[in-house]
């Protein structure tokens, strides 16, 4: 889709340029601030310089059990969805279960993990001032906090997340498979 932005750039300026020689100025103008804009709003929204799939870890925390929790986003690549939310919890030392915040997401300048007050194996996933998401670290739950009602399992992951940063991980199956699994 960047393409299509690239040639209403283009058009925009051939516009702006029949606009002037015309002696068109607020016509000039208009078109100016209205290319200005349209260029801003692609940078700041879609970010077409950043290299898709690669891992960009907006927070991170240690849990008390040893494992890792990682807030990253990945450009995906494509304008009508520019980046993948998830959150990465390290069960043991080769067990790696990712759980999906946001699939359609535009780009985050930032997020944050939070530890809910009352439990220790609970965080809050903010963007903004927003809480988005809660998740239970203990027996592998999340639930969506503007909707309480969607609870979101998460994947059990075939590689290490930090191993390929550039490479997204493929999922296995959804974690854990049976209740036995679920105690680490």
């Amino acid at each position: 889709m960047a393409w299509v932005t690239f040639v209403l750039v283009i058009l925009l300026l051939t516009v702006l340029v029949y606009a002037l020689r015309r002696r068109h100025a607020i016509i000039a103008a208009a078109l100016g601030v209205v290319g200005f804009i349209l260029i801003a709003v692609t940078l700041w929204y879609v970010q077409p310089f950043r290299v898709p799939h690669k891992l960009q870890i907006l927070d991170q925390t240690t849990l008390p059990d040893g494992g890792m929790l990682i807030l990253g986003q990945r450009y995906n690549g494509i304008w009508s969805e520019p980046s993948t939310i998830s959150v990465y919890q390290r069960v043991r030392a080769n067990l790696w279960v990712e759980y999906c915040v946001k699939l359609e997401a535009g780009y985050w300048r930032s997020g944050r993990l939070v530890p809910a007050t009352n439990q220790v194996m609970e965080f809050y996933v903010y963007h903004g001032r927003t809480p988005v998401l809660k998740i239970n670290c203990t027996n592998f739950t999340s639930v969506l906090c503007q909707d309480t009602r969607w609870a979101i399992r998460p994947f059990l992951l075939q590689e290490d997340p930090l191993a390929n940063p550039s490479k997204r991980p493929e999922w296995v199956s959804r974690f854990p498979p049976n209740e036995h699994m679920a105690s680490p």
